[in-house]
């Protein structure tokens, strides 16, 4: 049986590995994004949104500091802008302009398709499994904290 930790490192391999093969197909897309500003627009464009630099750095376990230089990036390749927050005088909101969300439109299917045939349908389906499993462990340890 294996570690615990060899586990681990098993889990980790396969996220990077993944993750890495991922990016490699988005780069050949055109007008896709990374997976990194895919997610920050996301966040940006749900619908009502009120996303702040905190909201980006609490959803993707990063410091404000550096989810404010993400969406700094972002906004300085035109993808977001900042909007006066509605009810803190204090903040603003993170807006994706027409540029970001024609990025998200391209590379959200591009993710999809760039998954499907990396893992295939066997490895779609488990993959879906464990990511339920990781929902479910990751709300357990976050109310531990």
């Amino acid at each position: 049986m294996a570690s615990i930790s060899a586990d681990f490192r098993a889990l980790v391999h396969f996220e990077t590995d993944l993750w890495n093969q991922v990016e490699r197909r988005l780069r050949a897309v055109d007008r896709a994004v990374s997976l990194g500003r895919h997610r920050i627009l996301e966040l940006a464009a749900v619908d009502g949104s009120s996303t702040r630099v905190q909201d980006i750095a609490d959803d993707l376990l990063i410091t404000v500091g550096a989810a404010s230089r993400l969406t700094d990036r972002l906004e300085a390749d035109g993808l977001v802008s900042r909007a006066p927050h509605p009810t803190d005088r204090r903040g603003s909101i993170i807006v994706p302009t027409d540029s970001g969300r024609h990025a998200l439109e391209t590379t959200t299917p591009a993710i999809d398709t760039a998954l499907e045939s990396i893992l295939g349908a066997d490895g779609a389906a488990a993959l879906a499994t464990i990511a339920d499993l990781l929902r479910k462990t990751s709300s357990t340890s976050e109310t531990a904290r």
